[in-house]
C-alpha cells in the first residue's frame, strides 16, 4: 500500500498540466487511544506534526492532495486502585497510583479529496492514510502506599518498540503492530491567499496491541503556505 501512494504521488506530479501546489505544513496534535483497561483513564496529550503536501486540482471546486508527514502521537494513562493484601489472618490495604505518557512517532501518507464549500477559499476534506510506526518514548511514575509494605515512589523512562517480541526491560513499552491504516476528515480555509489553516480528525483502524481494542485517534491543527509549481 505504501508503494501505491508513492507511485500515485509521482504520477500526479508528472502528468498534470494544471496548476500544482506544494504545501509545507506544521502543526499540533492531540492524541488518545481506545484502550480502556480497568481502573484506568486515557488522556489526550499534545504532540506535533511536520510535513509537505502536493495538491492537484481536478475541477474548480475539487482537488486531490497527497502528503508525507511526520506525526508525533502522544497520550497518557492514569491508573489508580485500592486492593487488599492478606498475610495470615491480617488484611492490609494497598493503594497504587500510576501515570504513563506515551509518545509514538509515525511516518504518515494521506491521500485526501478536498472540496470547496460556500467560497473557493473554504473547504472540507477526507480520505485514507497509511502510517508506519518509527518508535518513541514512554515515561511513568508509580506510587504505592501500604501499612505492611510501606511506601514506594518510582519513576522511569523507556523506549517504544515494534519488535517481534516484548522487551525484557520493564521500562520499555512494546506494541505489536507498526502499521496503521486511518481515515482523515476535516475542514480548512485559505486566509489572505497565503496561509492555509486545517483542522482534522484521524481515526486508526488497526490495534496497537493484538487481541485488544487499542486504536489510535488524534486531532490536528496545521498551518501551511501554498507554493505554486505550475500555472
Amino acid at each position: 500500500m505504501k508503494n501505491f501512494y508513492l507511485k500515485l504521488f509521482f504520477v500526479m506530479m508528472c502528468l498534470s498540466s494544471q496548476a500544482q501546489f506544494l504545501y509545507p505544513r506544521a502543526g499540533l496534535t492531540a492524541s488518545v487511544n481506545t484502550n480502556r483497561p480497568p481502573y484506568t483513564e486515557i488522556n489526550a496529550k499534545v504532540g506535533y506534526t511536520i510535513g509537505v503536501g502536493y495538491n492537484l486540482p481536478l475541477t474548480k471546486v475539487a482537488s486531490l492532495q497527497a502528503e508525507l508527514n511526520y506525526v508525533r502521537k502522544t497520550f497518557g494513562s492514569d491508573y489508580e486502585e485500592n486492593t487488599s493484601l492478606q498475610i495470615g489472618e491480617d488484611v492490609y490495604n494497598v493503594h497504587e497510583k500510576r501515570t504513563d505518557k506515551y509518545s509514538i512517532s509515525y511516518l504518515e501518507i494521506p491521500l485526501l479529496l478536498k472540496v470547496s464549500i460556500f467560497h473557493p477559499d473554504f473547504f472540507v476534506m477526507g480520505g485514507p492514510s497509511v502510517s508506519m510506526g518509527l518508535g518513541g518514548s514512554r515515561k511513568y511514575i508509580l506510587d504505592r502506599e501500604s501499612s505492611y509494605l510501606g511506601s514506594l515512589h518510582e519513576k522511569g523512562t523507556g523506549d517504544i518498540n515494534f519488535s517481534g517480541s516484548p522487551s525484557q526491560n520493564d521500562e520499555d513499552a512494546h506494541f505489536d503492530n507498526r502499521w496503521d491504516v486511518g481515515i482523515h476528515v476535516g475542514l480548512g480555509a485559505l486566509l489572505f491567499k497565503k496561509l492555509m489553516v486545517e483542522w482534522r480528525y484521524n481515526f486508526g483502524t488497526i490495534n496497537l496491541i493484538d487481541n485488544s481494542d487499542s486504536k489510535n485517534r488524534y486531532l490536528q491543527l496545521t498551518f501551511s503556505t501554498p507554493i505554486q509549481l505550475k500555472k
